[in-house]
């Protein structure tokens, strides 16, 4: 996510709760700024690798 600057932030923390309220194992990321490209950027240089492991 993009910190609490990020218009999805709640969204993000409702799907947190969620995944915990069934045990689901997840991990996050936040990345602070926002919801922009930049964080996508970031984030997708963390996650793609993640995808073939």
């Amino acid at each position: 996510m993009g910190g609490e600057a990020d218009i999805a932030y709640q969204n993000g923390e409702n799907t947190k709760a969620l995944f915990d309220k069934f045990g689901i194992k997840y991990q996050t990321n936040s990345y602070p700024a926002g919801h922009t490209f930049i964080t996508w950027r970031h984030n997708l240089a963390e996650f793609a690798p993640m995808l073939f492991r």
